[in-house]
């Protein structure tokens, strides 16, 4: 799990969103666990499925991300100041 976290830093709250994984700790999980082992404890998780969830809330995140330093570009050479809202979904 650490290797995860390293390369998709929103990981945890993709899961904890998602599945309930990560947020306590009854559910948490050890960087040395592996992806493997925390679907099998969690009901049996496709391995599969999982990484597409982190995959797709990564680049979420990173869309979100781009708006959010384009919009305070824009705003900064306007002198409009930036307030930033969250995307809708």
């Amino acid at each position: 799990m650490g290797d995860v976290l390293a390369a998709y830093p929103g990981a945890r709250r993709a899961l904890f969103r998602k599945y309930h994984i990560g947020g306590c700790s009854s559910c948490g999980f050890a960087p040395e666990e592996t992806l493997g082992q925390l679907c099998a404890r969690n009901g049996n998780l496709s391995v599969d499925e999982v990484i597409t969830h982190i995959q797709a809330s990564h680049e979420t995140d990173r869309q979100a991300e781009r708006r959010f330093v384009c919009s305070i570009s824009v705003r900064a050479k306007s002198g409009t100041p930036c307030v930033w809202t969250a995307p809708s979904s």
